[in-house]
Order: C-alpha cells, then sequence, then structure tokens
C-alpha cells in the first residue's frame, strides 16, 4: 500500500493521471448486496466476522448471518430487544454480544438470541437515550459499558461494581479494549467548563481492584459523535472525538487530523487506520513517525459505518445508504489512466524504468519524469535491447532510446531496426529479432547481423511473435508454430493450429500455446496437446498468455482468468477470475504482473497462488428426515441409519465451492461434490467418522472438519445382547445336558435292574431245572445203596448251589468266578457219569475283566450230556471247554463227540439254551450264540464282547 501511495502521488503531481483517490475504489472488483439480494434494511451499521469466518450485519431491521451465498436474518420475533442494532462485540468466551436501541443488550449463541441478564440494572443507571460508545467482558467476566451519561462495570454475578454517573449531554465516557492485554481498558471524561489535560486515562483492571495510568492531552472539542478508539500499535491508540482523530501514547498526543466530515468510526486494519465518515467515504491512513498520511479515500458520497477485513482478504464497507459493499481485489492496484485522448500502445518495465508509450507517439517514464520523448506516430512497441536501452517502435522508424537522453542516432548499428518488431537475448551478446517473414541472429559485440533465414526456409505465414523452447527457436504464425534449430538455425518442421498463435509461454518444461481463438496447447517436445481447462466463462479470444511461479495467467475477452499447476495431477485447475476485460498485454518484470489495456495499467500484487481457503461447517444433521444434534459421538438407534449432513463452504471471494468427503468404514477414498447434501442411506451398525473438507480453487482444500457417531446394532445383535444369550443357552444347554445324563443314569441303572432281574428270573427257572437232575442223581444212588458216594455228592451239591446262590445275586460274575462255579457243576456231573463221559475244562485267559451272566457256562455242558453223549451211548464220551481270548471278544466253546444234532439247533426254543442266550443278549446285544459240526464233533460257540 506504501508503494501504491507513493506512485500515486508522485503521478499526481505531474498531472499524468486524470483522476485521484476518490474514484480508485472503481478499478477494483466490487459486490453491492442490498434489499434486493435479502438484507432487510439499507441502512447497515456494523460489521464483524465472527471465529467460525460467518458475517454479521447489524441494521436498523434486525441483524444478519451471512455465509458469502444465503442470509440468514434474525429479528424482534427471534429474540431481539429491539430490531435496531447498532454494534456487535464478540468476547472471548465465544459470545457475539450486540447493542440495540435504548442501551439494550443481547448476545449470540449457537444461533439463538438471548437477552443480556443485567438489562435492567442498565436502565436504572443510564437513561436510555443515552448513547452507548463500547462494550466489553474482560478475562474475569466483568462487563464494561461506556456511554454518553457514563461508564458502569458489572461482575460476573450482576452487581454493580462502578459507575460513573453523568446526567448532563456535555460528559462523555468510553471504554476500550486493548488486544492482546485484556484487563487493559482506556477512558475518559470530559467536560467543556473542566481543565481538560487530566481526562484520559488508562485503567489496568486486577483482581484486587484498578490502577488508572493519566493520559495528558488539551484543547478538544466537543461534538454529538461517538468517540470511538482503536489500537495502533502496542505504543499508539487512535481515538476519535467531536470532529477530529487522535493519535495517543501513554503521556502524549502524538498527531491529530480533521476529517473532510464528521467522522463515525475509526479501524485499523493490517498497518492502514480507516477513518469512515457521514457523507464522505472511508480514508485510508498510514501512521508513519507519529503522524498520520493519507493514502486512499473510497465511497465518496456514502455514509461508511464500520470496515472490516475478511479470512479471504476481502474488505467489507457498511453504509447508511447502500447497504454493504464488498471489495475483493485490493491486490489489484491501478498504476495509471491515461487522459480521455490519449491510448496505451505500449508498455515496458523494469527496476529502474517504466515506460508507456501512446497512439500519438509520446513515451512517458514513470519512475523518471524527466525523460520524455514525442515520436512522429503511434509507438508500436518498446523492446528492452540493454540495461538503460530500449527499442521504441512507431509505423516508420525505431528509435534506440536510451533513458536519461532524448536519442540516440541510430547510425551506431548496422541495421535498421524499424523492420523487426520482437527482440530476444539469447545471450549477453547474442540478439534474436523477428520481421513479419523471417528472424534474424544478431551480434552485438560485432554490431552485425550473423544469420538470416531469408533465402533458406520461407515462412508462408506471417510471424506474429517469436520465442525459444528448450533447443528450438518458434516462430508463432497466423497458422500454427515454425520450428528451427537454436544451434545452427536450421529448420525443424511445422505445427498446424485451427488459429493464429498470439503467445508462447514454458512452464513445468512444457511450452504454453495460446492461440486466438480460445484454444491452449501444450507441447513437449513431441506431442502437442489441447489443455481441457476448466474454465469459469465461456473465453471468445485470448489475447495474451504469461506464466510465474506455477500460475498461468490469461487475458481474455471477458477478463484475466488464472490457473494453478497441480504438479501430483498434472493438470491446470482454475482458480481465480479478474473481471478486467480489454487486457491486450500482460507485462512480467521479475515476479510482478502488469496488465495493459488502452486506457489503464494494473500492477496484480497476487503474483502467487492465492491460497484463499474457504471455511468448511457442518450447519446440520438429519436422522431418518429429523434434525438431530450435532454432539460428537452421538449414538443412534439402528433404525436411524438415514442419514444427511448439509455442509456449508463459507467464501466470500468465489463461487465454485467443492466439498470432499468420505464415512470411514463406508468410503476408502475420498469422493467430490458441489452439492451441500450429503447423504448416506441404510448405514450397517458401527462406529463413523464423517470427515469433509472444501475448497473453492480444486486444489487447496480447507482444514477436515470430523464427525464421529455410532449406528448401533439391533439388541438381537448387540453384544450384551449376544453375551447374555449365550450364557442364556450355555445354562439351558448344560441343564439339558445334566438331566440327559441324569436321565441317561437313571434309565441305565433302571436297564441294569431290569436286566438283573431278568438274569435273576431267569436263573431262578434255571436253577429247578438243575436241582431236580442233581437230586434224581442223589436218590438214585441212595437207592442203589452207595451212601458214600451220595453223601459225597451232597456235599459237592452243598458246595455248588452256595457259590451258585452267592453269583445269582450279583446279575454278573468274573470270567474267575464263572470257571470257579463251572468246575463244581463238573464235578457234579462226573459223578453221576463216572465211567462213560470225561468233561475238561480249559481257561487260555489270565485277565478276570470279562464279565458274564452267572451259570451261563452250566446249561450247555448239561445239554451236550443229555442230548450228545447219552445218546451215542459211548463209553468214552468226551466234552471239552475252552475259553479264549480273540479281538476283544471271549470266545468259549463247547465241544462233544456226541451224536450231535441232526437238525439245525433252535436257541429260541427250550428252556436252557433259549434262557442262556437272552442272558447274554441281555448283557451285551453283540453277544452271540451258535453251532458248529465237524468229524463227528458238536460244539457251541459262546462269543462275549469285553466291556470295561
Amino acid at each position: 500500500m506504501n508503494f501504491k501511495a507513493i506512485i500515486l502521488v508522485f503521478l499526481s503531481l505531474f498531472g499524468i493521471i486524470e483522476q485521484g483517490f476518490s474514484q480508485s475504489i472503481d478499478s477494483h472488483l466490487k459486490e453491492f448486496i442490498t434489499t434486493k439480494d435479502g438484507l432487510p434494511s439499507n441502512e447497515v451499521y456494523h460489521i464483524i466476522q465472527d471465529k467460525n469466518n460467518y458475517l454479521w450485519f447489524a441494521t436498523d431491521n434486525g441483524i444478519v448471518k451471512y455465509d458469502g451465498n444465503s442470509f440468514k436474518v434474525f429479528n424482534s420475533n427471534d429474540g431481539l430487544p429491539n430490531n435496531t442494532v447498532f454494534r456487535f462485540y464478540e468476547q472471548p468466551d465465544g459470545k457475539i454480544y450486540g447493542e440495540c436501541l435504548y442501551n439494550e443488550y443481547f448476545y449470540i449463541e449457537n444461533d439463538s438470541i438471548h437477552s443480556y441478564p443485567y438489562n435492567s440494572l442498565i436502565s436504572e443507571c443510564i437513561p436510555k437515550t443515552s448513547k452507548c460508545y463500547s462494550f466489553h467482558i474482560d478475562s474475569l467476566s466483568t462487563t464494561h459499558i461506556g456511554t454518553m451519561h457514563g461508564g458502569i462495570t458489572i461482575d460476573k454475578n450482576g452487581n454493580l461494581i462502578h459507575l460513573d454517573r453523568v446526567l448532563d449531554d456535555v460528559k462523555y465516557n468510553s471504554v476500550l479494549k486493548l488486544k492482546p492485554f485484556d484487563n487493559y481498558v482506556l477512558t475518559y471524561l470530559t467536560s467543556v467548563l473542566d481543565s481538560l489535560d487530566d481526562n484520559f486515562s488508562i485503567r489496568k483492571l486486577t483482581k484486587k481492584g484498578s490502577v488508572n495510568y493519566p493520559v495528558k492531552r488539551s484543547n478538544l472539542s466537543i461534538a454529538n459523535e461517538s468517540p470511538y478508539a482503536v489500537k495502533v500499535d502496542d505504543e499508539k491508540i487512535a481515538t476519535m472525538f467531536g470532529q477530529k482523530i487522535f493519535l495517543l501514547d501513554s503521556t502524549k498526543i502524538l498527531s491529530q487530523i480533521k476529517p473532510k466530515s464528521i467522522p463515525i468510526g475509526v479501524f485499523m486494519i493490517d498497518s492502514l487506520l480507516w477513518v469512515c465518515t457521514r457523507n464522505n467515504g472511508a480514508t485510508a491512513y498510514t501512521v508513519t513517525q507519529d503522524t498520520l498520511i493519507e493514502v486512499d479515500h473510497f465511497l465518496d458520497g456514502n455514509s461508511v459505518t464500520s470496515i472490516i477485513k475478511d479470512n479471504e482478504n476481502g474488505y467489507w464497507f457498511s453504509t447508511l445508504e447502500s447497504g454493504i459493499i464488498h471489495v475483493y481485489d485490493f491486490d489489484l492496484v491501478r498504476l495509471f489512466k491515461a487522459k480521455t485522448n490519449q491510448n496505451i500502445s505500449a508498455f515496458c518495465i523494469d527496476q529502474k524504468n517504466s515506460l508507456i508509450g501512446f497512439d500519438d507517439g509520446l513515451l512517458l517514464n514513470l519512475k523518471d519524469t524527466l525523460s520524455r520523448l514525442k515520436l512522429k506516430t503511434q509507438i508500436k512497441a518498446i523492446k528492452k535491447w540493454s540495461n538503460n536501452h530500449f527499442f521504441l517502435y512507431s509505423a516508420y522508424e525505431a528509435i534506440n532510446y536510451k533513458t536519461y537522453q532524448t536519442r540516440e542516432a541510430t547510425t551506431t548499428l548496422s541495421f535498421d531496426p524499424s523492420r523487426y518488431s520482437d527482440l530476444i537475448n539469447l545471450s549477453d551478446s547474442i540478439i534474436l529479432m523477428r520481421t513479419s517473414l523471417s528472424f534474424k541472429i544478431y551480434n552485438k559485440n560485432s554490431k552485425s547481423i550473423v544469420y538470416s533465414s531469408d533465402n533458406k526456409h520461407q515462412v508462408n505465414e506471417k510471424i506474429l511473435s517469436i520465442g525459444i523452447y528448450q533447443n528450438t527457436i518458434l516462430l508463432a504464425t497466423t497458422k500454427g508454430l515454425a520450428l528451427f534449430k537454436k544451434t545452427d538455425y536450421s529448420y525443424i518442421k511445422n505445427i498446424s493450429l485451427p488459429s493464429s498463435v498470439v503467445a508462447l509461454s514454458t512452464t513445468n518444461n512444457d511450452l504454453i500455446i495460446a492461440c486466438r481463438n480460445g484454444n491452449i496447447y501444450t507441447y513437449n517436445g513431441i506431442d502437442i496437446i489441447e489443455l481441457n481447462l476448466q474454465k469459469e466463462k465461456i473465453i471468445s479470444r485470448i489475447f495474451d498468455l504469461k506464466t510465474v511461479n506455477q500460475i498461468m495467467i490469461v487475458a481474455t475477452n471477458l477478463g484475466i482468468e488464472k490457473y494453478i499447476y497441480d504438479q501430483i495431477k498434472d493438470t491446470w485447475s482454475f482458480y481465480e477470475f479478474i473481471n478486467l476485460p480489454g487486457v491486450i498485454n500482460i507485462h512480467l518484470s521479475e515476479e510482478d504482473i502488469y496488465y495493459v489495456t488502452k486506457k489503464e495499467i494494473y500492477l496484480d500484487r497476487n503474483n502467487i497462488q492465492n491460497n484463499l481457503i474457504p471455511t468448511v461447517e457442518i450447519v446440520e444433521f438429519r436422522v431418518n428426515g429429523n434434525i438431530s444434534s450435532l454432539s460428537q459421538n452421538i449414538q443412534l438407534t439402528h433404525n436411524q441409519n438415514n442419514l444427511q449432513f448439509k455442509i456449508n463452504s463459507i467464501s466470500y471471494s468465489s463461487a465454485l465451492g467443492k466439498f470432499k468427503y468420505k464415512i470411514e468404514g463406508i468410503n476408502q477414498d475420498y469422493l467430490f461434490t458441489s452439492d451441500p447434501n450429503i447423504n448416506y442411506a441404510s448405514l450397517p451398525s458401527g462406529d463413523y467418522k464423517f470427515i469433509v473438507s472444501s475448497t473453492t480453487n480444486g486444489i487447496d482444500y480447507s482444514n477436515k472438519i470430523e464427525y464421529e457417531f455410532t449406528v448401533l446394532p439391533p439388541y438381537w445383535k448387540s453384544t450384551w445382547f449376544i453375551i447374555t444369550t449365550t450364557l442364556l443357552i450355555l445354562i439351558i444347554l448344560i441343564f439339558l445336558y445334566y438331566r440327559q445324563v441324569q436321565k441317561i443314569k437313571i434309565k441305565s441303572a433302571l436297564q441294569e435292574s431290569i436286566a438283573k432281574l431278568k438274569s435273576q428270573a431267569l436263573t431262578a427257572q434255571l436253577n429247578p431245572h438243575l436241582v431236580f437232575n442233581i437230586l434224581n442223581s442223589i436218590q438214585g444212588l441212595i437207592s442203589e445203596e452207595e451212601t458214600e458216594q451220595a453223601n459225597s455228592y451232597l456235599s459237592k451239591f452243598s458246595k455248588f448251589m452256595r457259590n451258585s446262590l452267592n453269583a445269582s445275586k450279583k446279575g454278573t460274575v468274573s470270567l474267575a468266578e464263572e470257571v470257579k462255579i463251572t468246575e463244581s457243576y463238573i464235578e457234579l456231573e462226573m459223578l453221576r457219569f463216572p465211567k462213560n463221559v470225561s468233561i475238561t475244562l480249559t481257561n487260555n485267559v489270565a485277565k478276570s475283566d470279562y464279565l458274564l451272566p452267572p451259570l451261563i457256562i452250566q446249561p450247555f455242558i448239561e445239554n451236550a450230556i443229555k442230548h450228545g453223549i447219552m445218546p451215542s451211548e459211548k463209553e468214552n464220551g468226551i466234552i471239552n471247554i475252552i475259553i479264549n481270548e480273540l479281538n476283544g471278544y471271549l470266545l468259549i466253546c463247547i465241544e462233544d463227540n456226541g451224536n450231535g444234532f441232526k437238525h439245525p439247533i433252535n436257541f429260541n426254543s427250550g428252556d436252557g439254551m433259549r434262557i442262556s442266550k437272552e442272558r447274554l443278549e441281555i448283557l451285551n446285544k453283540n453277544n452271540q450264540v451258535y453251532l458248529e459240526q465237524d468229524n463227528s464233533v458238536t460244539r457251541i460257540i459262546l462269543k462275549v464282547y469285553y466291556e470295561a
């Protein structure tokens, strides 16, 4: 801004600029916001930008919240004490306090209006008609209010702790918050009749009280306007008092000014002090050596009430007549404006010279006003030859022009420079020049042309400009490009294009080619590719193109368009439009950018990427269509899974808003949209994080906004339900298993008891038959008077019966016990048949783990004697009982050499055999009894399976 001021002042001294400061805002891009756009009134008193980058407007018909796209209006129906709102005061606690008519205050929190709780106390102390000068809540939550009729201090509990009550209109009080010293306030109390030297003071507030530091001043007049004040820096304060602006330090008045009109407010933005006035716009001052120097003046004829600079470097002016004026291109500075009878035809600038050529032949040097020159005809071009040495081209001559001299004769050169329209320095001594149909190489040292393309290769099209790309000389023509080698100047090839080439530039190792019809191409030495740019508007014509700092600047029929290069994606993306039509030339000097029209020259100080990154905010969260809380980590039920996020991208400089977003757990990559409403339907249960950011240029995205929430599973899928259900099922299964085991045990015991009873019953059936046979034998011995033998038989019979009865009580006996009982039985049978029967028992099994029904072998021995040996009337009847163990079962074989069976044996008939078979099957259903006969030997085989 200082550079701009110096240039403007300097040029105005020589009458070069036709219009002064008051019209300089006309060169900037402006946006007027009025009732036609949604404001409730064009009478606007104050603007602030809150910590979330929203703008707030105070009007005489309510307040407005603005995000660059839409207005949200609040009035008395929403809780305002009064629709006339004068000022906003954003406080450290994040609340925005407001001042209404009649000294009624309110605060805004989460877009809700709340009345200040101590309004009644204020009205008791200060008349409602008293004008408020300032409002401040310090770090101790103490409220300080300065009004026309006194100052009020209220503690956080609503207790009045200080009151400067002044009941006439000739005394004033003001309170000023001094950042960053939150507990310092500037106060002053004045009276027309008093000495005015000791009424300014700086008060430091502490928990124990306050300490005052006096500020000396004198001869201040009183007016009916607000004495607002701002902090200029850590040592200086600027304050309004009456119709003057004072610059103060802690001891004295440093400077004072009196604006042309009544001042309304003072604002400090960057290094400029802005003074708003009634009907005379706003004036910007720099503070230089304790002096206020005017550098700019805007909006003459308007009553400007406040000024702010937003987060995107845009300026906002509130007025009493014209609503709000947004100026959003302060980086664009108009350096020069020609007179009405002049047109700019050429421009060239370096560190020491700024040359402007006009259509009437006039040459001006803005940096050396003594250097003036007048050619006979229009100056068509200005080309730099060397330091302080330029060529001026007109229709009929070329002037070898050195600054600080009027002209130098052209006879020192060995060629006519008027023939050449472009000059490019290939090196310190070699110059590339071109005509409309050829190019030449000039050596400064030898002062001679060392090469000419004439007669070597005729270019059939008109040459419009020349350029260098890598080791190639480029001739831009009306039909495309002609390429020559930079080393030996030999012809390479022609590249045909659909329109005249108006500009060449190199960046990122590529050649950028701009055609007049609006097409832009890149050339990498091999392929030529048309750029598919996302243009903001339809371009019908390009006048010039330049690249600087990864930015491509295009002068079009509509204005200036800028594109930024994304190295990762290898693409060009639009990011800024400057509404400046009529630019016929873009001039680069180092990294400075100049735009030249027929009437004006502008400096674009934004020569690097704009980086105007918007602010993103989730403004609304809907669940199944209903507005829900935006509290973090909210838990939703399983059927609350249709979600909508309404996103707001707050930007005031661009309408090209775009969002990238994802939900972790649903989207792996980011999605992109311009729709602020983002929907997710039928989300499955789980923990989620919604992430969103925004951009206005497609490259620079805002900080991420993250919102975490949980969709709970249905209760039948929840962890507690699954655990509880699992435990319950386990308990039921264990219970059922226990019951089943108990049933099995009971059933097994019952079956065992039944089997035992059956066995005992069968044994009971068997025993009488055995006893009957033995008793018959004993009776026969007695009848034959074989008393001794009968007694022996009876004794052994008694022993057998005793063992049999003991065994029959058990249900099963071991193999050893069964063998013992069987041996007792064999002894009895041998007594009955001592001569013609031989019975032997061979036990080849050492283990006694096999369990058998008691007396299971005896019936088969008895059957062999009765039906095998006895009918055969053999003297040497043989019965062998053999017990073996084979493959997990017991094999009991009872064989005899009797008659055998003429027919197959039926084990289901007859008591002895049947009962024995049933007893074995009760013990194990796999047990078997079967018959074998061969070679006059009959065998009854018992297979008894082992079960431990």
